[in-house]
C-alpha cells in the first residue's frame, strides 16, 4: 500500500500546472455536513460514511455496512446526489462504492436558425468510484479512490478515469485530525467534440481540533494548492460600463485576500453527541460569487446534524450567490442484519 501511495505522489506532481477545465462537479461537496462547513471537509474529524469524497483514507473508520443517500437542489433546476456503501474487511481493509450524479435538466432542441424542432434530450455528468483505506496504526490511515467519470450531453459523450489519494491522522485522546489529499488526478478517454480536457486537479490539507471541555470544534482547511495566484482578470472596471471594457484590467486584490482565497473552514457547536450546530465560510466562493455592491452572506453556510436511533440526518445550506442558496439533505443509516450492528464497536465514528 506505501508503494502505491508513493506512485500516486509522483502522479500528482506530473499534472501539476494542467489547465483545469473538465468535471469540476466533482469538486462539490456530497454530504451535509462538508456543505455546511465550507465545502472543503479533508481533515474532518467526523467519521462517517461519505466523507471518503472529502478524503479517501478516512474509510477506514467507518462503521461496517453502512449506506449514505446525499441529494441537493442547485441552481436553474439542476440537482446533484451521492449514493455511497462500505464494508470493512481483514485482508482488504475498507472497501466503498459511491456514485455521483450532476443533472442539468431537460432541454428543448432547436435547429441553427433558433426554430424548435419539438425534440427535447437531457444532459448529466456522472462518477462511480471505488474506494479502498487501510489504518497504518492507531493514529494514521491512508487510501485511495479511483473513479470513472463519464459526462453525457445529448448525443455527446465524454469518459474519463481519476485517481484521488489522501494520509489521514486521527488523535481521540487529543480530539485533533489531520488530512492530506491530492484529489482528481485524471486522464479523459474520449472526449465531447475531440479535444481533451484536463481534470480539476488539486492538493488540499486540513486541521480539525477539539478544545479540551468545549462545547465547539474548529476546521480550518487549505486548498487550490496547485495554484497559488487565485485572482483572476476582470473585463471591467469601476470606472467602465457594462458594455465597454478593457480586457486587460486585473482585479484589484491584496497580499492577505490571495491568501484567504485558499482558505475555508467552519465551527462545529456539539453539546451532545446526537446532535451539532455547523457554522461555515469559504473566502474564495465569496469573492469570486458577490457582488462588490451587495455581498450579503454570500460564502456563508450552516447546518446541522442528528442522529436518530436508526439512522443519522446531515444538513447544510450554502449561500453561493444572491440569486439564492442551495439547499443539501444526507441520510446514513446501516445495512445487513441487526447484528452487524452489534458486532461494530467502533466509537470513533461520530
Amino acid at each position: 500500500m506505501s508503494k502505491l501511495f508513493v506512485a500516486i505522489l509522483l502522479l500528482s506532481l506530473s499534472v501539476l500546472g494542467k489547465t483545469q477545465v473538465m468535471y469540476q462537479f466533482l469538486n462539490l461537496p456530497v454530504n451535509g455536513n462538508t456543505a455546511a462547513l465550507g465545502g472543503i471537509l479533508p481533515a474532518g474529524y467526523s467519521t462517517q460514511i461519505g466523507s471518503e469524497h472529502d478524503n479517501p483514507a478516512k474509510a477506514a473508520y467507518f462503521e461496517s455496512d453502512r449506506l449514505m443517500l446525499a441529494f441537493s437542489d442547485y441552481y436553474a433546476g439542476t440537482n446533484f446526489g451521492y449514493i455511497s456503501a462500505n464494508r470493512n474487511t481483514q485482508k482488504w481493509g475498507t472497501l466503498a462504492i459511491g456514485l455521483q450524479f450532476m443533472n442539468y435538466g431537460s432541454f428543448t432542441e432547436a435547429d441553427p436558425y433558433g426554430s424548435k424542432t419539438g425534440r427535447t434530450f437531457r444532459a448529466g455528468d456522472y462518477a462511480l468510484s471505488m474506494y479502498n483505506a487501510h489504518k497504518l496504526n492507531d493514529l494514521w490511515s491512508i487510501g485511495a479512490e479511483l473513479s470513472t467519470v463519464w459526462s453525457q450531453y445529448e448525443q455527446y459523450t465524454a469518459v474519463g478515469s481519476e485517481l484521488s489519494a489522501g494520509l489521514y491522522y486521527r488523535n481521540p485522546e487529543k480530539l485533533l485530525s489531520f488530512g492530506l489529499v491530492a484529489e482528481n488526478m485524471g486522464f479523459q478517454w474520449k472526449s465531447l467534440a475531440g479535444n481533451r480536457e484536463s481534470f480539476p486537479f488539486d492538493i488540499k490539507l486540513g486541521v480539525s481540533k477539539k478544545p479540551l471541555h468545549a462545547p465547539f470544534r474548529l476546521n480550518l482547511s487549505v486548498h487550490s494548492l496547485t495554484r497559488i495566484d487565485l485572482g483572476y482578470n476582470s473585463p471591467l472596471t469601476t470606472d467602465q460600463s457594462y458594455f465597454i471594457s478593457d480586457p486587460t484590467a486585473t482585479e484589484k486584490k491584496s497580499y492577505a485576500d490571495l491568501v484567504a482565497r485558499h482558505l475555508s473552514g467552519g465551527v462545529e457547536f456539539v453539546p451532545s453527541d446526537k446532535f451539532s450546530v455547523l457554522l461555515g465560510y469559504n473566502h474564495k466562493r465569496r469573492r469570486e460569487l458577490s457582488f462588490s455592491e451587495k455581498q450579503a452572506i454570500t460564502g456563508f453556510s450552516l447546518g446541522f446534524q442528528v442522529k436518530f436511533k436508526r439512522f443519522r440526518l446531515q444538513y447544510g445550506r450554502a449561500a453561493y450567490h444572491l440569486a439564492g442558496s442551495t439547499n443539501q439533505f444526507s441520510v446514513i443509516t446501516g445495512i445487513g442484519s441487526p447484528s452487524i450492528k452489534k458486532q461494530s464497536k467502533n466509537k470513533t465514528a461520530e
